[in-house]
């Protein structure tokens, strides 16, 4: 009775690609438009995931053409079909939205109860309540629960709200995981900016600290203001490539004597460099280093 015929299998082909279709559809909804246009868009895409809850349950519970003639849609809905609605559910996920994810979980439940809903209507069908299965000895119960017809609309509730569940659970899970990508991208973006200042040492200090540049202290500092002698003689005579190559490089080389001697980088002033010691990380003894890195910066000059 599962054996798939040709019509059933072509049939469940065209169902695939339709449900791909519908999901490229979103995530180009999602991706490119914006704006006016995005209220729009979430709407079609609330409309396609309905779609798409909607055929994936009934082609969960009709009967396949292929099954036998006895085989009724109540026995559709206890062969474990519901599962691969969860399936389904879960590749909302890669859509990265969450509000698409909790609709997803609320239309495959309301998708389910529909369709046992409609089971239910079919002939001969039944359906029990709790009292009535209190009423009954325990070869009357069994003979219930395992008749074809038998539809429990108790257990169709149950799978309706544990796929609402899941649809929440997949979204908190997402809107956790997009936290946390914003929270890298903060930090790259921050560790960019002040490697442009400080020393590598220096940055992964800055970056560790729970309370950044928000407490306030008094430290010792010293602070070095260095240029190049001559250089207006000297750029006056060589053409602007020459000059900002020239220029590129003492920047360069006056860096690397910074960051050597745990100073920061404030500015470049043309052929001006200023840095700063001990007023941003702390440094033990600021004069000494800002007075190493000047005669490093000078020695670095000379051999160039």
């Amino acid at each position: 009775m599962f054996r798939l015929n040709g019509q059933a299998l072509t049939l469940y082909l065209v169902l695939l690609l339709v449900l791909l279709g519908n999901g490229w559809l979103i995530q180009y909804l999602l991706r490119h438009l914006a704006g006016r246009r995005q209220v729009a868009a979430n709407l079609v895409c609330a409309a396609l995931i309905a779609v798409d809850m909607s055929l994936i349950t009934a082609a969960l519970v009709f009967p396949a053409l292929g099954a036998a003639e006895n085989w009724t849609a109540a026995m559709q809905l206890r062969v474990g079909n519901v599962g691969f609605l969860f399936v389904f559910l879960v590749f909302s996920s890669v859509s990265y939205s969450p509000w698409l994810a909790v609709w997803s979980g609320v239309c495959a439940g309301l998708a389910w109860i529909c369709a046992a809903l409609w089971a239910l209507g079919q002939p001969e069908t039944f359906t029990r309540n709790a009292a009535d299965f209190a009423a009954m000895d325990t070869e009357a119960l069994i003979g219930t629960l395992l008749h074809p017809d038998y539809v429990s609309l108790i257990r169709a509730g149950q799978d309706a709200v544990l796929l609402a569940i899941s649809g929440a659970v997949v979204a908190v899970a997402v809107w956790r995981g997009r936290l946390h990508v914003r929270r890298q991208i903060r930090e790259a973006r921050d560790r960019t900016t002040l490697a442009r200042y400080f020393s590598p040492d220096v940055v992964a200090e800055l970056t560790a600290r729970q309370s950044g540049f928000i407490e306030s202290r008094t430290p010792d500092a010293a602070v070095i203001f260095a240029d190049i002698v001559g250089f207006t003689t000297q750029a006056e005579q060589e053409t602007p490539e020459e000059v900002l190559a020239f220029l590129r490089e003492f920047h360069r080389r006056a860096t690397g004597a910074v960051f050597a001697h745990g100073g920061t980088l404030n500015k470049f002033i043309g052929d001006e460099v200023m840095a700063s010691f001990g007023a941003i990380h702390d440094v033990e003894t600021p004069a000494a280093s800002a007075l190493e890195c000047t005669l490093a910066m000078a020695e670095a000059m000379r051999d160039w």
